[in-house]
C-alpha cells in the first residue's frame, strides 16, 4: 500500500504544514497585539488633537479678547489726546491774547505816559503865559509909575 518513503514524505509535509500554521497564528496574534497597541496609539493621537484643538481655540478666544481691549484702549488713548491737542490749543490762544493783552497794556502805559506829558507841557505853558503876563502887567505898572 502506501510505502514508507510516501508516508515519510506526507508526515513531513504534514509537519512543515503545521509549522508554517503555527507560525501564521502566531503572527496572527502579534498582528492582533500589534492592532490594540496601535488602537491605543490612535485614541491617544486622538485625544492629543482634541487638547491642541480646545487649547488653539482658547488661545484665539484670548487673543481676540486681547485685541478687543487694546483697541478700546487705543481709541480711549486717541479721544484722550485729541482733548488734549485741543487744551493745548486753547493755552496757546490765551497765551497769544496774554501777550496781546501786554502789547495792548503797554501802549496804553506809553500813550498814557505821553498824554502826561502833553498835559503837563499844556499845564506848564499855561502857567508859563500866566507868569507872563503876570510879569509883563507888573513890568507896564512899573514902567507906568
Amino acid at each position: 500500500m502506501l510505502s514508507t518513503e510516501f508516508l515519510i514524505l506526507l508526515g513531513a509535509v504534514v509537519l512543515l504544514l503545521a509549522v508554517f500554521l503555527f507560525v501564521i497564528l502566531q503572527k496572527i496574534n502579534e498582528l492582533k497585539k500589534n492592532s490594540s497597541t496601535d488602537q491605543t496609539l490612535i485614541l491617544w493621537l486622538q485625544s492629543m488633537q482634541q487638547s491642541l484643538n480646545q487649547n488653539n481655540k482658547n488661545i484665539n478666544e484670548t487673543l481676540t479678547r486681547t485685541t478687543a481691549n487694546i483697541n478700546r484702549r487705543l481709541d480711549s488713548t486717541i479721544g484722550v489726546m485729541a482733548e488734549a491737542s485741543k487744551e493745548v490749543a486753547r493755552m496757546n490762544e490765551l497765551g497769544q491774547s496774554i501777550k496781546d493783552l501786554q502789547l495792548k497794556m503797554r501802549m496804553a502805559y506809553q500813550l498814557s505816559t505821553t498824554e502826561r506829558a502833553e498835559m503837563t507841557i499844556r499845564n506848564l505853558n499855561k502857567v508859563f503865559q500866566y507868569s507872563y503876563k503876570k510879569i509883563g502887567n507888573r513890568m507896564k505898572e512899573l514902567l507906568n509909575v
